[in-house]
């Protein structure tokens, strides 16, 4: 018998393993320089996977930017109106609006991040940072709610008179169509880039929507002579908070944990079977770290193959789960080969 000169530990690098170590390059010391660069409209890199997730970071601090304009236009607006009307619930919803802008900056500086290059110490780089402000993010959810229950069953045992209703019924509007407006924008971009954070703080902008609503709720109850339906859906509205939250905890913890995507890991096995050489694929294994998705999987060779034939064989699988699978910055590939 001839002696087994296949590896059965091939080399484990991913596509991305080949220098992304020199800096990003200068976009000037001038003021344009430095507007180019805020704005993200400097040049990227042509290196295709760091190319990608640098692209998504700063599609997403512009999204940040945004929304954030548009979430502190519609807070300031209501401002202004609160210091008219002296109304508590508009001054609450208001605070909200303000708060919901601020939750940008953690994301914003997890972004920021993303645009370092990996280095010994982070090897995977500093996605984790973005699943971290995901988590400031519910916290600042589960306030949304506490408040809204908290003042929802002050004003039940303590009414207080609303007046200047149709002024409160136009800024709940202005405030709930603000909100949802920068909701859909921050969760579709979320979702195209495969920010789990940025759809969270979408979500986020969607509680600070509904509470908008409760204002307008008020202002009508007021004005039929049924001020407690203000209240009322004020705490209707706190359940549909909690649902809110419940989604989106669930779907950040199972990200933090490494739960298995069984949907990802069907498709990492159907592109792969697809390739010539592959003969079998176990121990499939995918974790998450911001938005870059991390893979790695054994495959069963013939045992005829060469080493230099396997090498290509599972470099090719690399580059193609790589351009298959959104953010799949990096496969280790283990080559184990087979009797027969």
């Amino acid at each position: 018998m001839e002696p087994n000169t296949e590896p059965h530990h091939d080399t484990h690098e991913s596509d991305n393993s080949h220098d992304h170590d020199h800096e990003d390059h200068d976009h000037g010391k001038g003021i344009i320089g430095r507007l180019m660069h805020f704005l993200s409209l400097g040049h990227t890199h042509e290196h295709h996977h760091e190319y990608d997730l640098k692209k998504n970071s700063k599609e997403g601090i512009k999204a940040l930017k945004i929304s954030f304009l548009g979430l502190m236009i519609t807070a300031v607006f209501q401002f202004f109106i609160v210091l008219y009307t002296g109304s508590v619930a508009l001054l609450a919803d208001t605070v909200h609006n303000f708060s919901d802008a601020l939750t940008a900056i953690p994301l914003w500086i997890a972004y920021r991040l993303n645009l370092k290059q990996k280095s010994k110490k982070y090897p995977y780089g500093y996605g984790r940072v973005e699943d971290m402000a995901g988590l400031f993010i519910i916290l600042m959810i589960a306030l949304s709610a506490v408040v809204v229950f908290w003042e929802s069953i002050r004003r039940l045992y303590n009414p207080v008179e609303i007046d200047h209703l149709g002024i409160l019924a136009l800024s709940g509007i202005i405030g709930f169509l603000g909100n949802e407006i920068v909701a859909k924008y921050r969760i579709g971009v979320g979702k195209k880039i495969g920010s789990e954070a940025l759809v969270a703080d979408g979500m986020h902008a969607r509680t600070d929507g509904l509470t908008s609503l409760a204002v307008i709720v008020g202002a009508f109850g007021a004005y039929i002579g049924f001020p407690i339906l203000d209240p009322i859906v004020g705490i209707i509205i706190g359940f549909m908070i909690l649902m809110i939250l419940k989604d989106t905890t669930s779907t950040l913890w199972f990200r933090l944990m490494d739960r298995a995507d069984l949907q990802l890991i069907e498709k990492i096995e159907k592109i792969s079977m697809n390739y010539e050489g592959v003969a079998k694929i176990h121990d499939i294994k995918t974790r998450s770290s911001g938005q870059s998705l991390f893979a790695e999987l054994h495959i069963i060779m013939n045992r005829e193959y060469t080493i230099e034939e396997s090498h290509e064989i599972t470099s090719n699988l690399r580059a193609g789960l790589q351009s298959e699978i959104q953010n799949l910055v990096e496969v280790t590939v283990y080559p184990i080969p087979c009797g027969h």
